[in-house]
């Protein structure tokens, strides 16, 4: 037997549990984001949130200054993303489901 992780979206990150669905919902509650995914690279150790933002909003460059001032005042430090990533579309794995397997550059 090998274990390869855990199935739901919790990871221990500084001594704590961080639920990537709770770090969604608080990014999703912002306004001018249509959709949101926070995903945890392993090797690096670093948590991420992928947006893909309403058209209005997508040459905004403050916004992501904006959306990390919001996550800051609603979330607790272990909870907010390292990094922050605009996307026009988000991967897809070949079952139609968004694929988490990604790395930050």
């Amino acid at each position: 037997m090998f274990y390869v992780g855990r199935k739901d979206n919790m990871i221990k990150r500084f001594g704590h549990k961080v639920s990537l669905e709770h770090v969604q919902q608080v990014a999703a509650a912002y306004r001018g984001i249509e959709q949101s995914h926070c995903v945890w690279e392993a090797h690096t150790r670093r948590l991420g949130l992928l947006i893909k933002v309403e058209q209005s909003k997508e040459e905004d460059p403050h916004f992501i200054m904006a959306l990390r001032c919001h996550l800051l005042k609603h979330l607790q430090p272990p909870f907010v993303p390292d990094v922050i990533v605009k996307l026009k579309c988000f991967p897809l794995s070949s079952h139609g489901e968004f694929c988490r397997c990604l790395s930050f550059k």
